[in-house]
């Protein structure tokens, strides 16, 4: 078995099959990064960076939902249950399920093309020359990072989690952008000890609302507004959300029951009603599902009452670069215009970008080859429900899965790690179901 990717996804997933799969059987893990477990989500060195979600509900396995909370136990960081930890700590959690495991072949090196053999396996051609053979192959890629493209803010010094800082720290900033990836660098920031204005802009002025307590409801399926139009599913929600305050509960309880729904719903209506969400109740859903710990919510209101952090409404109209610093020009809601010089900008947006215009070798190389295929809404690969890739039509299908931010457009959701647990279990016993022999990856030099 061959997974490509190393991150929170293609860790969680080895960590499942060396733990769930025939005792045979053997993995082969390439990733380019020299620790495993620290994709773009966990990859950060900085405490003022926490987990958006509590301790208790972060073990990689739903059966033993306090194996991250044991786990920190053990390093000697006991906590409470309901904290929210710094998220290297669960990075180096991640890296110690699969540290020690003999069955497990680990190659740094990055993966940039896959093709189909008649014989039905999959290779794997490394940057280095190398090929792996595998039987069967997953992609637990995560959210690739952006290629430069043509747009102003794509540039690589506008990347939102490894630009440096200014190096006054008097200077004034941009973010653009007022999700997860906006709070994690005005966090880092803030912790930095910056004085500057940080000026956030944002088309619609959304922040991500803030983690509560939450019982999550169960709802019954009959219940749910399968086949819906996104308005009418919207308003649904809503209508639940009334009907639970209204009885004393909280919101969260409705929106994280729904949460495991969504997928359901997503499957269950044509990619232009998919297109109708992602358009107009995206952004809505998101600052309530993706929320952020009390902690940051509070100190991100500090900064705003002390005019540190200042949100405007509007959009990005120009930003014309000279001598070390950004001139840009920003058009209120109103339309009232407003030029302002910034010393740095920064690429807030989110990872949604075009999954061609964007594509990492890798992506190139399946969609070339015919191994995959982009989505209708362009979200990425298209996958099934069950998170196998889908070829071009008339091309056979390859021995190949998708799981987390790489299924992606099969759920739309599937990035917490609630969902990639959950993905990993299935797609472990799928994998395994009628299989008694062994699957094992073998390396051998290109030519």
């Amino acid at each position: 078995m061959l997974i490509i990717g190393g991150g929170a996804s293609g860790t969680i997933l080895a960590a499942h099959l060396l733990r769930n799969g025939p005792p045979g059987l053997r993995l082969t893990l390439v990733e380019r990064r020299e620790r495993l477990g620290r994709g773009i989500a966990y990859d950060t060195p900085h405490a003022a960076h926490l987990l958006n979600t509590r301790v208790g509900a972060m073990s990689a396995f739903a059966d033993r939902p306090d194996h991250f909370h044991d786990w920190l136990a053990a390093q000697g960081t006991p906590g409470d249950r309901d904290a929210f930890v710094p998220r290297h700590l669960y990075a180096a959690y991640l890296e110690s399920l699969v540290s020690s495991a003999a069955r497990l072949r680990r190659e740094q090196e990055e993966c940039i093309s896959l093709t189909h053999g008649s014989n039905g396996r999959i290779a794997a051609h490394l940057a280095d020359g190398r090929m792996i053979l595998a039987d069967r192959a997953v992609l637990a890629t995560g959210h690739p990072l952006l290629q430069a493209g043509t747009d102003m803010l794509e540039r690589a010094e506008f990347d939102p989690w490894h630009a440096p800082l200014p190096e006054s720290p008097e200077a004034r900033v941009l973010i653009v952008g007022t999700g997860l990836t906006m709070v994690d660098r005005v966090m880092r920031l803030l912790e930095a000890g910056h004085r500057g204005e940080i000026v956030i802009l944002s088309r619609r002025g959304l922040l991500p609302r803030v983690n509560g307590p939450s019982r999550p409801i169960e709802l019954d399926r009959a219940d749910l507004p399968l086949g819906a139009g996104a308005g009418y599913a919207l308003r649904w929600l809503r209508k639940q959300v009334r009907w639970h305050e209204g009885r004393g509960g909280d919101w969260r309880d409705i929106v994280d029951g729904a949460r495991g729904h969504l997928a359901l719903w997503w499957q269950s209506v044509p990619p232009e009603t998919r297109g109708r969400f992602l358009r107009h109740a995206r952004r809505f859903w998101e600052i309530h599902r993706h929320r952020i710990p009390a902690p940051v919510a509070a100190r991100l209101d500090t900064a705003r009452l002390a005019g540190q952090v200042r949100l405007v409404t509007g959009t990005l109209l120009s930003a014309a670069e000279r001598e070390g610093r950004h001139s840009v020009t920003l058009r209120h809601r109103g339309g009232e215009l407003e030029t302002v010089e910034v010393t740095q900008i920064t690429d807030g947006r989110g990872l949604l970008r075009d999954p061609e215009d964007h594509a990492t070798p890798l992506v190139r190389s399946l969609v070339d080859g015919g191994m995959a295929r982009i989505d209708a809404l362009r979200i990425g690969l298209e996958v099934t429900a069950e998170g196998q890739v889908l070829p071009r039509p008339g091309t056979p299908a390859a021995p190949l899965h998708a799981i987390g931010p790489a299924a992606r457009a099969a759920s739309w959701e599937g990035l917490a790690i609630v969902d990639i647990r959950a993905q990993a279990a299935l797609l472990v016993s799928r994998l395994i179901s009628g299989d008694a022999t062994t699957v094992e990856a073998r390396r051998r030099p290109c030519g």
